[in-house]
């Protein structure tokens, strides 16, 4: 399977907003068999609004800062994703089956 995905918060909070998106792979073993096997990745690019401020070289979160409130200070940031991912699929018919897995998102 090749395509792409999309995702973003729902919770959108006033002071953190992120999303991203990327080309999306999946390749399925065994897809006949009782039991299954797919990898299945995405790689892709996002961008994230997180205000943060500095005092005496610390810094912390600064609110009412979204994507509309770039020009007053609050910081832009644009991030690569990768998620790999191995899932196993139960077949119990051609209809039902369960699925599981075990994935890792890098940024």
């Amino acid at each position: 399977m090749l395509g792409g995905g999309a995702y973003f918060q729902l919770d959108d909070y006033a002071s953190e907003q992120m999303a991203y998106g990327g080309f999306v792979a999946e390749y399925r073993l065994f897809h006949n068999h009782p039991v299954g096997v797919a990898l299945h990745g995405l790689a892709g690019f996002g961008a994230t609004n997180v205000p943060i401020y500095g005092h005496g070289g610390r810094y912390g979160y600064y609110g009412n800062c979204g994507y509309g409130y770039a020009y007053y200070g609050c910081p832009y940031d644009g991030f690569f994703i990768g998620e790999p991912e191995v899932r196993v699929a139960a077949r119990f018919s051609d209809s039902l089956r369960l699925v599981g897995g075990i994935g890792y998102r890098f940024t």
